[in-house]
């Protein structure tokens, strides 16, 4: 079963805390897998649910975002907003043993800010059959997926502003992993006093800034009559050939285990002739003046607004508004620049930003 936390922090990281724990089709369970997983320099993804399901559709995602040219990072909300068809397909197509465990997901990722030292950063969830993006707003808020998110106890842990968790990046030179560590910390006193069946004490943190992805296991540990005693971290998968290799070894099948998310009813599958939703086989030209288009005022600095306004049109209005800019960024360096003044690479236009040297 699985509980996974994520919080955007205004210091420029997205963080997550996951527990390891997976059931297995006869109802046992084992502390053996990691849920959330890098998909670029600055972007991870975390799943409940199937786990056959769950590595299919972060797979997916990383192919997705093999686009951005190298050097380049993806805009998290657009490439969010670019997949997410995808990801109700895949879940649509697969078979209904797979769909009856159910899937969620947790996308987490930082984009740099004009004008602002601290990178921006994304948490959002997906959750079967739709995975319409669900973006956290406001400083100090959470989100989590997976069996966990259903009970009252672990609710009220991560509910409200949890500013005091922002204590926790004092004396830190990347400020999201103290932040994460506090909010590992509450969270695993949480489960200690409410234990659910099939969410463990064994947690993982993650986290994301503009230096890359950085992950580890909390150990939290008790004193004894001669001194700390801490627990012993199990052996984790990380991929799922791992799992399949840890299934086999107890006589379990890997198709049927589950990092149990809520169940969900599935939506009716895609027929095939409808083909790749309309972002995937689009390549749209970028327009290089600036377009004749009410662009809203918030657009890159409230999370929630900006999904509500991508939602609603992400390409017709999305493609000319990063149009727009395009001179501005040529002239200030911020994007790479065009082979003889040609046509701008447009993954590194409306996909992406240029990691700084």
């Amino acid at each position: 079963m699985t509980w996974i936390v994520g919080m955007p922090t205004p210091f420029g990281a997205a963080i997550a805390v996951s527990d390891v724990r997976v059931t297995w089709g006869d109802g046992s369970s084992t502390d053996c897998l990691r849920k959330i997983h890098p998909v670029h320099r600055n972007m991870a993804c975390g799943f409940a649910g199937s786990v056959e399901l769950g590595f299919k559709l972060i797979e997916d995602f990383r192919k997705s975002l093999s686009a951005i040219p190298e050097g380049n990072a993806p805009l998290p909300a657009v490439m969010t907003w670019r997949w997410w068809r995808r990801a109700r397909r895949i879940f649509a197509e697969a078979p209904e043993s797979a769909r009856h465990l159910g899937c969620s997901l947790m996308i987490l990722g930082v984009s740099p800010q004009p004008g602002v030292p601290w990178p921006r950063s994304y948490v959002a969830t997906l959750r079967a059959p739709e995975f319409r993006p669900e973006f956290i707003g406001g400083i100090g808020r959470c989100a989590s997926i997976g069996s966990g998110d259903g009970e009252a106890e672990y609710r009220r842990a991560i509910e409200g502003q949890n500013l005091i968790l922002l204590q926790g990046a004092v004396g830190h030179d990347r400020p999201g992993i103290g932040i994460a560590q506090f909010l590992a910390s509450r969270l695993n006193l949480t489960v200690r006093g409410h234990p659910a069946i099939g969410v463990s004490e064994h947690l993982q943190v993650t986290g994301i800034d503009l230096l890359g992805t950085w992950s580890g296991s909390l150990r939290l540990g008790e004193f004894g009559e001669d001194g700390p005693v801490y627990p012993v971290v199990p052996t984790i998968a990380s991929t799922y050939e791992e799992f399949r290799a840890i299934a086999r070894q107890r006589g379990s099948e890997a198709e049927a285990a589950i990092a149990v998310a809520l169940k969900s009813t599935s939506s009716p599958p895609r027929h095939p002739s409808e083909g790749p939703p309309n972002c995937a086989r689009r390549q749209p030209r970028v327009s290089h003046h600036a377009p004749q288009i009410a662009v809203p005022a918030h657009l890159g600095q409230d999370p929630v607004l900006d999904s509500r306004f991508l939602r609603r049109c992400p390409e017709r209005v999305l493609r000319p508004f990063v149009g727009a800019h395009l001179d501005a960024d040529l002239a200030a360096g911020r994007v790479p620049g065009p082979p003889n003044g040609g046509a701008a690479p447009l993954p590194a236009l409306v996909l992406g930003f240029r990691i700084p040297e």
